[in-house]
């Protein structure tokens, strides 16, 4: 079973916080930038906050930049969560590339917001039936599963770079075989935008949310590496009852990212 060890996760935790510790200068920039563009469209909207449609054409633009130098820092979380060196440059080396799925992104983003947000005031409105509270309940439900169901987008996309739909089919494949996974990346999600608001989104922020999840998707293809391995040998093998030995397939990972104490965080040239 995926879930009922303490390998998988503890792995996925201790590696998240080392690597993203040795590489949050590189964070900084990518933060930075998408922190500015929250920043202009908050303001945009501010100026125009009498004008639905100012504020309409602020969030959509907002969204799209967004998905973009997102998909950017993918690339490069990428790399770095399969040990590739990078460079400060490669981030926007690769954002000409994330356009064109960067835009298609945005609009499924804005779109879904938009539908959400206008859908629970119709279902959810004062004096509603106790049908409609429950097709309310129903949408809600839907809305949840599509958002969880794209928080693979990023990850996947930089690891296979199929086309826009196929990566989106593939995130609902991901999110229905590792639901317990998924929910707890989206909680682990949460407390990393919590700490981002105390750190005003330099840290960990969209940055460290993306990467976290460059690690989590990395971690499923390990267990799928395994089950094709062992579908290979025995083709008639039901994967839905397959333990996956994570001790074994983590040895050599655990070995790279190893183990640190306190002062090995602040100093990390003492033994």
């Amino acid at each position: 079973n995926f879930y009922n060890t303490e390998h998988s996760f503890a792995y996925f935790l201790r590696k998240n916080f080392y690597e993203g510790w040795d590489n949050v200068v590189y964070f900084l920039v990518p933060n930075l930038l998408m922190d500015l563009v929250v920043l202009l469209a908050s303001v945009a909207m501010w100026f125009g906050k009498e004008y639905l449609l100012v504020w309409g054409i602020a969030i959509f633009v907002a969204i799209i930049l967004l998905s973009i130098l997102s998909l950017a820092w993918g690339e490069i979380s990428n790399s770095i969560v399969n040990y590739e060196s990078i460079e400060f440059v490669d981030f926007f080396k690769k954002i000409p590339s994330c356009i064109i799925d960067g835009i298609f992104l945005g609009i499924t983003y804005f779109v879904l917001f938009v539908l959400t947000f206008f859908g629970v005031q119709y279902y959810f409105q004062k004096g509603a039936t106790f049908v409609g509270l429950m097709a309310g309940c129903m949408f809600c439900w839907i809305a949840l599963t599509i958002f969880m169901a794209l928080q693979w987008f990023i990850p996947i996309r930089c690891a296979f770079h199929n086309k826009f739909g196929k990566t989106f089919k593939k995130c609902f494949i991901v999110l229905i075989n590792n639901l317990p996974f998924s929910i707890f990346i989206s909680i682990y999600n949460l407390f990393l935008c919590a700490i981002s608001i105390i750190m005003i989104g330099l840290a960990p922020g969209m940055c460290g949310l993306i990467f976290a999840r460059a690690n989590a998707f990395r971690l499923i293809l390990k267990k799928y590496d395994y089950i094709d391995e062992i579908q290979k040998e025995d083709s008639s093998v039901d994967v839905r009852k397959v333990k996956i030995p994570w001790k074994q397939i983590l040895e050599e990972d655990n070995e790279i990212v190893g183990k640190r104490t306190f002062k090995n965080f602040f100093m990390p040239w003492k033994e």
